[in-house]
């Protein structure tokens, strides 16, 4: 898992995706080479199979299913399921309510259900909590295949506020 990680961020996503399922073929039981996985597959643009995994994680393992529930609402967020990213991230938020990934997943999806003024007060209140979060920083560290994904997520955070 380690190896695919490590290779999700250097963009190397083919060879993420091998190390995911090398993984779970290795430990098919385990929640975190499912959530490690379908990770890997989100940052691919593989949307449904990066849902898909994230749900298996969370039934292999309830007690961390926050970790799972976040990669599920970026997925459906890229689905174009905005409802149910929004609500997702909106469970993580209540166990978890500083986890930015969560918390920039909602603001993006409230902005496209156009719940404007929902989005313009999550980014307050994000910026309350992360006083010195920009959206061209936050980009960095999402090691998309693609670029339209990235600018997908990232372009509603710029029209509910946040600063670039």
């Amino acid at each position: 898992m380690i190896t695919g990680y490590a290779c999700a961020f250097l963009r190397r996503h083919d060879e993420a995706l091998v190390a995911g399922a090398k993984a779970i073929a290795l430990a098919p039981s385990s929640w975190s080479a499912y959530h490690m996985a379908g990770m890997f597959h989100c940052y691919a643009g593989d949307f449904r199979k990066a849902a898909v995994y994230a749900e298996q994680a969370q039934r292999l393992s309830p007690l961390s299913i926050t970790h799972s529930l976040a990669e599920e609402a970026r997925a459906r967020f890229h689905l174009g399921d905005f409802a149910a990213a929004r609500d997702i991230a909106r469970r993580v938020l209540k166990a978890r309510a500083r986890w930015l990934t969560a918390q920039t997943t909602l603001i993006a999806a409230l902005w496209n259900l156009a719940s404007k003024d929902d989005a313009r007060s999550a980014a307050k209140e994000l910026l309350a909590e992360h006083p010195n979060f920009s959206v061209s920083r936050w980009a960095l560290g999402l090691p998309y295949r693609r670029e339209d994904d990235l600018e997908a997520l990232i372009a509603p955070l710029r029209s509910a506020g946040l600063p670039e």
